[in-house]
């Protein structure tokens, strides 16, 4: 019976570390993959080391004492005639200021890393904008995209953003800091990556129904792809390829133009920008890769697949409809680029 009131007690304890290991994510601010996630990492052993010298102390003199002074059957007598112990101002002294020092330390670290992460102004600067459910990214050189942002690898990144309807929070676990995004306001934070890449991000603050799938990419370029990404995507003018892609235009304008902005096609403002589309892997603001398969089924029925999503089903598009709508959407990008052949990070 003891053994089993000492085991429960101890399997329950670890439970949370197991199913931690067993549905545990990608993604981790202890990934060191920028300056950041450095910072973060160097932090959390400090305060993991500390934690397990604690842990180590104040257990190891609780074990002793059980065992030193454990009592025997025929001590049991010995428990009512014990002597009373006196004070030890040593002691109290040690227990006291121990501790104090590691609180002044694990606070001087802790302003060490907050004036660190301060980002000096007059840096790279992406504004983005949440919705529910997804993001607009604008970029200084004067072209925009949606739900996947793309950045220069190397280069530290100053994120400005703001929120167009409820409270939501800017948040790519690898790369950066997050920010609460806040109707009226602008706030800041910042990215940098050290490996080109796909990196996931997502809305840290709960914003509705569709909140779990409001995600983005952020996509990581060698400085000299960046330069050419910035300059195709300033160059760029949608041109319809093959007559498939042709009758999806004419579709576009009838049924997507009022809420989506192609540039050269359409100005709507309620969806999505989609005018470089086909660079995207992903899909609904980042939760479904972006294939021919789930593109169609997306333009078909999208609040099927993302509760709370203001774009209304189309049940009226045959699927002849549907693949000259996707072929005209997957054409939407510069010659040369393609970002799904960047490793996930």
């Amino acid at each position: 019976m003891l053994k089993a009131r000492v085991f429960c007690p101890a399997a329950g304890a670890f439970l949370p570390f197991f199913f931690g290991l067993a549905f545990a994510r990608s993604v981790t601010i202890l990934d060191p993959l920028s300056p950041f996630g450095l910072e973060v990492r160097r932090l959390f052993l400090i305060v993991l080391i500390l934690a397990a010298l604690i842990v180590v102390v104040v257990y190891g003199v609780l074990g002793w004492s059980v065992y030193r002074y454990r009592t025997q059957q025929e001590d049991f007598r010995l428990e009512h005639e014990a002597s009373s112990l006196k004070g030890n101002e040593r002691l109290e002294v040690i227990w006291t200021a121990l501790p104090l020092l590691m609180v002044l330390f694990l606070f001087g670290v802790t302003v060490e890393s907050l004036v660190n992460r301060v980002l000096p102004a007059g840096g790279y600067r992406v504004e983005v904008e949440a919705r529910q459910y997804f993001w607009n990214f604008a970029y200084p050189e004067g072209f925009r995209t949606s739900n996947e942002l793309v950045i220069p690898v190397g280069r530290r990144v100053d994120v400005v953003g703001t929120a167009a309807d409820v409270l939501h929070a800017f948040w790519a676990p690898n790369l950066g800091p997050d920010v609460d995004l806040i109707p009226g306001q602008s706030t800041r934070t910042f990215l940098e990556a050290h490996r080109p890449g796909r990196y996931l991000g997502e809305c840290n603050q709960l914003c509705g129904p569709g909140h779990a799938r409001m995600l983005f990419r952020v996509v990581a370029l060698p400085e000299a792809e960046y330069a050419r990404f910035v300059r195709a995507a300033q160059a760029f003018k949608p041109a319809a390829a093959t007559p498939l892609a042709q009758r999806g235009e004419i579709l576009f304008r009838q049924s997507c133009a009022a809420c989506h902005r192609v540039e050269g096609v359409s100005q709507g403002t309620v969806g999505p920008d989609l005018t470089l589309f086909g660079l995207r892997t992903t899909l609904g603001a980042g939760f479904l890769p972006n294939t021919r398969a789930n593109l169609e089924a997306w333009i078909q029925n999208a609040p099927a697949l993302k509760p709370g999503v203001r774009m209304p089903p189309f049940p009226n598009l045959t699927p002849q409809d549907l693949e000259a709508l996707a072929a005209f959407l997957e054409g939407l990008k510069p010659r040369g680029l393609d970002f799904s052949t960047l490793p996930e990070r």
